[in-house]
């Protein structure tokens, strides 16, 4: 049966799974950015209210040489924005609500912040020197998350695209490929061939870091300051690590069992943790 189908037939195939791909990946778009209107539906105070009012705090705060009163503006300035990044999270926004936080002093919902910001936009300048700056002042004795490598480097692309829009790339590049490797009636066949390796390459790349970023475990950042790491999943138990976890400690989350975490510090050491201690980077799907 394969041996029927003519070179035509196979170039219209592949050039509709690109339209197909291409077609997708712009409905992903429009969907994942929704307008300012549709994020403040459904009651509750309007974004733009929240956000103009946790921004007019903040720089209140800036202002204010009273220690008392500027901390409580910071304070109120990081609820405010975190309720607005809520509701429409864009790496701005959320670097706005990490600062608040760092200068209400809650180092937790700062990191949260910055990663999140990092997580949409991994190269958001700000998001990245803040997060920096918050790692440089964590204990000596924490773990912290390792730099990234030159594998990290070579595949920087690859968080510009959800992981839906890399599965998309990989079938658009996986078609254009069957295009160039058809039998055409063409006189510089081999020349041809010979490029299709191009998007051959491309096809392994996305597939292979969309598939393990879909079997890539949460991370989280620990919120509340003083939390103990455990042994087991119990108040009684042992400690699995000598000192409690500050708040802003980023682990990552191996399994959940009623109201407990198991988790993993930047170095590998595991153990149990109270799940409100934790806040994750992405929500679960």
């Amino acid at each position: 049966m394969i041996g029927l189908v003519s070179p035509h037939g196979v170039a219209a195939c592949s050039i509709c799974v690109v339209l197909a791909a291409l077609s997708a990946w712009a409905s992903g778009e429009q969907q994942g950015s929704p307008d300012l209107e549709d994020s403040s539906r459904n009651g509750g105070p309007v974004l733009p209210d929240r956000l103009e009012h946790g921004r007019r705090l903040y720089v209140q705060a800036l202002e204010d040489q009273d220690p008392v009163r500027r901390a409580r503006q910071f304070a109120e300035a990081e609820r405010a924005l975190r309720q607005a990044a809520a509701l429409r999270p864009t790496p701005e926004l959320l670097s706005d609500w990490g600062n608040a936080a760092l200068g209400a002093g809650d180092a937790g919902r700062a990191a949260l912040a910055f990663r999140r910001a990092l997580a949409l936009h991994p190269g958001h300048e700000r998001a990245a020197r803040n997060l920096a700056w918050l790692r440089d002042r964590a204990p000596p004795w924490l773990p912290r998350p390792a730099a990234a490598g030159a594998l990290d480097s070579l595949l920087f692309w690859r968080d510009l695209f959800s992981i839906s829009q890399r599965y998309w790339i990989a079938g658009g590049a996986f078609a254009l490929a069957v295009l160039m490797l058809a039998p055409w009636p063409l006189r510089r066949m081999r020349v041809l061939r010979r490029l299709a390796i191009v998007p051959m390459a491309a096809w392994a790349l996305a597939a292979g870091s969309a598939v393990f970023s879909d079997r890539a475990l949460p991370e989280g950042v620990v919120v509340v300051d003083g939390a103990p790491l455990r042994a087991a999943d119990s108040t009684g138990a042992r400690l699995a690590f000598a000192h409690p976890l500050p708040s802003g400690a980023e682990v990552t989350v191996l399994e959940t069992r009623d109201g407990w975490f198991r988790i993993a510090l930047a170095d590998g050491t595991p153990g149990w943790i109270k799940a409100n201690s934790v806040e994750r980077i992405l929500d679960p799907p």
